[in-house]
């Protein structure tokens, strides 16, 4: 049988045990909180030090744009190129922008899309020979200022060493001042006879037909 107890007793009895669990559970608790923030600790610890075994990675090389981004770069600095206009007609214009960037009507007529023969064709027209004696006067000028860019302020030689060109720098002389440096040629012509001595102006028997 039960044993019999006295209700304050029991109540004492329950209450001490209800204080002792939660102590106990307390108590666990307690240990187990401090293991985590040990490991929390540690972790952190382990994370801040640097990876010596660990490389680097490795940069790489961008992608090259696409041909048609390229196509695009270069028709804008096409239209970036100073136009001129010389003539109306659109064609004809072309051509003469190009005669005046490149100084050749070979090249120039390549890039315009046309025979060279063309260009000679279109001559006949006076109000095209205008515009073209005025590009060419503009490829002149910028093959002018080329040579005198080697020739006063020198350009990169093979060897990167700067150089100047005294060939040019004669050259533009003569052509500013012909009057100064133009060559001086006295052609001399002297007549001698034998053995160096007077020419004998005669007639011989054999000249006279006899």
């Amino acid at each position: 049988a039960a044993p019999f107890l006295v209700p304050e007793i029991s109540h004492r009895i329950d209450t001490h045990t209800t204080h002792a669990r939660t102590r106990t559970r307390e108590g666990s608790e307690k240990p187990m909180a401090a293991r985590a923030a040990t490991k929390k600790k540690t972790a952190k610890k382990i994370d801040t030090k640097p990876n010596k075994k660990t490389k680097p990675a490795k940069k790489t090389a961008k992608p090259a744009p696409p041909k048609a981004k390229q196509d695009k770069a270069k028709s804008e600095t096409k239209k970036r190129e100073k136009q001129y206009r010389f003539i109306a007609n659109a064609k004809k214009n072309k051509f003469l922008n190009a005669l005046a960037k490149l100084g050749s009507v070979k090249a120039a007529a390549q890039e315009a899309g046309i025979d060279r023969t063309t260009h000679y064709t279109w001559l006949d027209d006076e109000t095209y020979k205008k515009a073209y004696e005025r590009a060419r006067q503009i490829a002149a000028d910028a093959l002018e200022e080329e040579a005198r860019r080697r020739a006063v302020e020198g350009y990169i030689g093979k060897d990167g060493v700067r150089e100047y060109s005294d060939k040019l720098l004669i050259a533009l002389l003569k052509a500013n001042f012909p009057d100064r440096y133009k060559e001086r040629v006295e052609n001399k012509t002297q007549l001698s006879g034998a053995d160096g001595g007077p020419v004998v102006f005669g007639w011989t028997e054999a000249d006279d037909g006899n």
